[in-house]
């Protein structure tokens, strides 16, 4: 076992963990607006989804 790789992917890890829920505070705003105009005006390009 490399010590040093797991150590690094742990790190790596641990990071990642908090980034998200810190990306998710600071980018709420931008999420909420985005939310409230789908609610208002529908899925821009709707007609143009394959699914």
């Amino acid at each position: 076992m490399n010590v040093s790789r797991a150590a690094e992917a742990g790190i790596a890890e641990a990071v990642a963990a908090e980034k998200t829920p810190l990306w998710k505070l600071e980018n709420r705003a931008t999420m909420d607006a985005w939310n409230d105009y789908v609610d208002k005006h529908g899925v821009p390009l709707k007609e143009h989804r394959q699914f």
